[in-house]
């Protein structure tokens, strides 16, 4: 709706659909402004004179006299020879046109000044304007305008294409009621916060260093030293060396690949003109057979046509590193891939590896190695860098063949003729750029943040993209072989994983958060680590859309037969899917009678009748894997996003409220666990493609090791948290030292409700453990966590009863918790002790108010003080390594890699390794 204030920003819907329109418009804007200037020089284009550059600095040079045309000699005729009038300038029409150019030049520039996000309208959309009301976009409604013209001519089509494309999405944005103001007000709140930081600076008479600055003094410094060694043994100790090696790999590879292809096509261009001058060419081809046949006929169309500009061998050379990197582009996102290197890798722990003595030699001499010097968590990075390699290339390699058009169109139509038709390649290479303008202006994170399916539906252009360059590329199908294939069978794969039976056990729900349990019917096919995460899909939504998300249960949750004895032991109620608890068996009851009785864990079985005790075959082992789905979309009248859509397919198959607990009937009518097919009993409800290989998985691999989330991005820690706390330190597995960290908004905390509980719940099982096992090997593990709460209020909260009622206290417990799940959510409601003081509390913790109960939990107000918690582990710590994994928003990992930097020391101190999660 409309209205003022506030509320002008806040529509239907937010942004999702205008931001995919503002890039559209920004991509829009760059390809009319070039191919304007493109349209406006192939409207004076270049004819065949039967003249060739020589390079010999005396200008154009006549072809040799045998191949001009002349009547009187028959070797010679219309169709074998070359004449200086057939191809004139003003009889070739290349589709270029003057105005239509300039037209495409000034739209361009005029569209980066429309679409600037704080002085122009891009991303301007309040809702008290009649376009809101109307559900019409003025922007779309102008780009297409200005589209239609530039259909008169052949470059500029394809900008007018890209415009069209651009008014399909804003008008979308318009029809969806998406209000906004794109961004404005949080920008210029930060702009003042920084202009009076920096006057608060310059009255204490601090001045700062420009990065460039920074930068120069760095450099300055390294060449004032004898030698780099000392950066080198840093970038080693960093573990950054094999970023920087592949990095170098990369660009070297392209820089060979570029100028090896120039050169080549430079020498193949000299020589025909070489061979025109002198007249090697044979063109009589009127006794030849088979290839020598086809040979002698491109050697007439050579002089009939003639041959290509300077610009080509530039374009080809473009072409050849646009082979390379189209082949290498899906390598990074081929999870078949990943999934063996990681696995061969350094999750192959020494301590997982076994006795055996070729396994051990294997984690040794390969496994680690390849990891450490394979940077393989940074995959997504390597995609991306790809990516903007490809475009760079796909950029430089169509402005030189528009060029080459221009100076040698008949030529080059000859030349790259396919199908029978010249204009195939140029075609196809539209048809290339297009996909590749689809897939570049939905690939940005704010646009896969929004709406997770235009970015996903969007990518998928890549069908698009690789189809027509298999055309495009006379090679191409040699470099793509093996990338492509490879890529082939991960989906074929993704299609057979996602064909395994799962049941689908237990749906909670505290908004935002939606927390699915499922299980395989043959465990053994899904196993996983700490940390991984698989992919999700509803044939009952789509049946081509899977959606990442991290698993958050332990390795120990699933209890896949053959692990030994770190398996869950719990079970649930098959009625009402309440955890249960075995009832002791009476003192004095006859040996001969069998005792198999249960009691839910909310009562206790002293105060119960035994008729009211739940027999064996009434309850199951509750063996699974959970996701935590924070779900999109949830304001909007229609259900646009996956999540939501999966929300409201849960709710429809139950007519009571959250919680959700599925059960089924087998083929003896008995009462399993879980369900697998939909509402209609045809389709399976969900299909899981998993598990896949992420960085936090290598924790077990340090023996000390910091575990930081923010937001949902805990999800992940959740998963390495119940791990280490219920299941690797009861057998002694690393690592020794765990140190937790969660940031969370004081107004989301409502939203991890689940995950309060299951820090209490973490906790109680660390004290029984502790209490029962041997006190010796319990104490040199250790275990901190500690909770940020941003953004809370000043005076005092009083907190609503929990929602997330479903988890109660084992009632019949001899061992009682250090505090409640109510203890730990009300000091989170109310955190009184500045994150600032962090260090100086934990070293003296005595009258810790901020503590909760006895145990080592803690709750700060504000945002964590990295530097001062990296100084402390670094001056603490007994162990070289620590490692970091964190999953969470991108600025926290920025300062996360900035400390592990500074604080790693070269000299045979600390190293901190960072393990960042992408998806």
């Amino acid at each position: 709706g409309g209205g003022g204030g506030g509320d002008r920003w806040k529509g239907d819907e937010p942004q999702r659909f205008a931001l995919w329109g503002h890039n559209m418009a920004l991509g829009s804007a760059f390809t009319s402004f070039t191919c304007g200037i493109f349209t406006y020089i192939w409207a004076s284009p270049y004819g065949w004179q039967c003249y060739v550059d020589a390079n010999d600095g005396k200008g154009p040079t006549p072809i040799h006299e045998k191949y001009w045309y002349n009547e009187t000699i028959s070797d010679c005729n219309w169709d074998s020879c070359c004449k200086p009038d057939r191809f004139a300038t003003e009889t070739i029409d290349i589709m270029g046109s003057e105005w239509v150019g300039i037209m495409c030049i000034f739209v361009g520039l005029l569209t980066i000044l429309i679409e600037h996000e704080d002085y122009g309208y891009g991303l301007w959309q309040p809702t008290d304007w009649m376009w809101y009301s109307n559900q019409i976009s003025p922007l779309g409604l102008f780009y297409f305008i200005v589209a239609i013209p530039m259909f008169l001519a052949w470059p500029a089509a394809f900008a007018g294409v890209c415009y069209v494309c651009t008014f399909v999405c804003m008008m979308a944005s318009h029809r969806f009621n998406e209000a906004g103001d794109g961004g404005r007000a949080r920008r210029a709140g930060q702009k003042q916060k920084a202009k009076e930081a920096k006057a608060k600076k310059a009255e204490q008479g601090i001045t700062e260093s420009s990065p460039l600055a920074k930068c120069l003094d760095e450099a300055f410094e390294i060449l004032c030293n004898w030698t780099v060694l000392p950066y080198i043994l840093d970038a080693i100790r960093k573990d950054q060396l094999s970023t920087i090696f592949w990095l170098v790999v990369y660009l070297a590879i392209n820089a060979f690949q570029f100028f090896y292809s120039l050169s080549i096509w430079l020498a193949l261009t000299d020589g025909v003109s070489e061979a025109l001058i002198s007249g090697d060419i044979d063109i009589n081809c009127d006794a030849k057979e088979g290839l020598d046949l086809a040979a002698c006929q491109a050697n007439e169309k050579l002089v009939v046509f003639g041959w290509l500009s300077p610009y080509a061998p530039f374009a080809k050379a473009c072409g050849a590193c646009l082979n390379l990197n189209c082949a290498l582009i899906v390598m990074p996102v081929t999870k078949l891939l990943l999934a063996r290197l990681n696995n061969a890798g350094l999750s192959y722990s020494k301590l997982e590896a076994g006795s055996n003595i070729f396994s051990q030699a294997f984690t040794v001499f390969c496994a680690g190695p390849l990891t450490r010097y394979l940077p393989l968590s940074k995959n997504i990075e390597f995609h991306k860098l790809i990516a903007k390699t490809t475009f760079f290339w796909a950029v430089v390699h169509s402005y030189f063949h528009f060029a080459n058009y221009a100076h040698a169109s008949v030529g080059t139509l000859s030349k790259f003729e396919k199908f029978g038709w010249g204009g195939t390649t140029f075609l196809t290479g539209f048809i290339i750029l297009f996909a590749m303008f689809m897939i570049y202006s939905a690939a940005p994170d704010r646009v896969r943040h929004a709406l997770y399916e235009n970015f996903f539906y969007a990518h998928h252009f890549f069908i698009i993209f690789f189809f027509f360059l298999l055309l495009h590329g006379p090679v191409f199908w040699c470099w793509s072989l093996i990338p492509l294939g490879l890529y082939a069978c991960e989906r074929f794969l993704q299609q057979f994983r996602g064909s395994r039976p799962f049941v689908v056990l237990r749906v909670e729900w505290v908004k935002p958060v939606m927390a699915v349990k499922i299980c395989p019917l043959v465990k053994s096919d899904f196993e996983f680590r700490e940390g991984q995460y698989l992919y999700l899909n509803s044939p009952y939504i789509s049946d081509y859309e899977w959606h990442p998300f991290t698993i958050s249960s332990a390795r120990g949750d699933l209890s896949i037969p053959g692990r030994g004895s770190a398996m869950s032991q719990m079970r649930v109620s098959l009625t009402t899917g309440e955890e249960v608890v075995p009832v002791p068996r009476p003192k004095g009851l006859d040996p001969r009678f069998k005792w198999n009785k249960f009691v839910p864990i909310s009562r206790e079985y002293k105060n119960m009748e035994e008729w009211e005790f739940l027999e064996k075959h009434e309850t199951a082992y509750m063996d699974y894997v959970s996701c935590h789905i924070k779900v999109h979309d949830l304001n909007t009248k229609v259900p646009r996003t996956w999540t939501r859509k999966l929300k409201l397919l849960f709710e429809s198959m139950s007519a009571t409220p959250f919680p959700y607990h599925y059960t089924r009937r087998d083929d003896r009518g008995d009462i399993q666990l879980g369900r697998i097919l939909g509402p209609d009993g045809k389709k399976p409800l969900l299909r899981v493609d998993g598990p896949h290989s992420a960085p936090t998985e290598h924790y077990v691999n340090y023996k000390t090791v910091m575990v930081v989330g923010a937001g949902i991005g805990m999800t992940p820690c959740a998963s390495v948290l119940s791990a280490q706390l219920k299941y690797r330190w009861k057998y002694g597995l690393p690592p020794e030292k765990l140190h937790f960290y969660w940031i969370v908004q004081h107004g989301e905390i409502d939203a991890f409700q689940w995950f309060i509980h299951l820090m209490a719940d973490l906790e109680h099982e660390h004290l029984k453990q502790r209490t029962r096992g041997n006190a010796k090997d319990w104490n040199a593990r250790y275990i901190e966590i500690n909770l940020y709460v941003t953004r809370a209020p000043k005076d005092k909260v009083t907190p609503d009863p929990m929602l997330w009622n479903n988890k109660t206290m084992n009632l019949n417990d001899d061992i009682r918790p250090q505090f409640s799940a109510e203890d730990l959510y009300l000091a989170m409601k109310n955190p009184t002790v500045s994150s600032k003081k962090q260090i100086e509390m934990q070293t003296n913790p005595v009258g810790a108010e901020n503590r909760v109960g006895d145990a080592n939990t803690w709750v700060w107000n504000g945002r964590p003080d990295w530097n001062s918690i990296f100084k402390h582990l670094r001056d603490v710590a007994v162990d070289p390594a620590i490692g970091c994994c964190f999953c969470g928003a991108p600025v926290i990992g920025a300062d996360l890699k900035k400390n592990c930097d500074k604080y790693t020391s070269t000299g045979g101190g600390v190293v901190f390794s960072l393990h960042k999660e992408n998806f």
